[in-house]
């Protein structure tokens, strides 16, 4: 299967992870969504919209900057280059089908209405286990994650802590793969 990666754009992931990403965007089925939280400058978000179907809905959240801010050093990527929202649509611009979402992603059951159940969630931030649980059981609670939705977490070396926290009960089957923890809703 051929993963279409674009590994000049700055971001969290290694191209390992990125190549499992595209691999499970492509796995989401016609109509299917897939909802990416923490986006920052389009790294994983172009990799998710460029190997998912056309009629996928891909959602990008992020809190983007006004101003333009310098991507700092040892981040993956072409560091020192400028991102904001405009550049970030730029990154997005020719993928079929994708919505971004301006904003603290707790926030978006609130004042966002959907028809559908998520497919894929991604969490795609610097991990802090009370914000990405705090995010995770506000989706649940608008009724976006259903069963079989898989829930991927960037992980990076807390890999115990988001087990114990994220998946307390038998609520979810977990699954770690070059550093993306993927639990999916049984």
């Amino acid at each position: 299967m051929y993963i279409e990666l674009k590994d000049i754009i700055p971001g969290w992931n290694d191209v390992r992870s990125l190549t499992t990403l595209g691999e499970l965007a492509a796995t989401v089925p016609e109509d299917g969504w897939i909802f990416e939280i923490g986006s920052y400058c389009g790294r994983a978000s172009y990799v998710l919209g460029s190997n998912k179907r056309p009629s996928v809905t891909l959602t990008c959240s992020d809190n983007f900057p006004d101003a333009p801010q310098v991507v700092p050093k040892g981040i993956n990527g072409d560091e020192g280059t400028h991102y904001n929202h405009f550049t970030f649509m730029r990154t997005v611009e020719n993928i079929p089908n994708v919505e971004v979402l301006w904003g603290k992603a707790p926030m978006i059951p609130r004042f966002a209405t959907f028809s559908k159940s998520i497919d894929v969630l991604y969490f795609n931030e610097p991990y802090d286990p009370e914000r990405t649980l705090l995010q995770l059981r506000t989706i649940e609670a608008a009724g976006l994650i259903q069963q079989n939705t898989v829930v991927a977490l960037n992980m990076k070396d807390e890999i115990k802590d988001i087990i114990d926290v994220l998946c307390p009960s038998t609520d979810y089957k977990t699954e770690l793969k070059y550093g993306i923890l993927f639990a999916t809703k049984i």
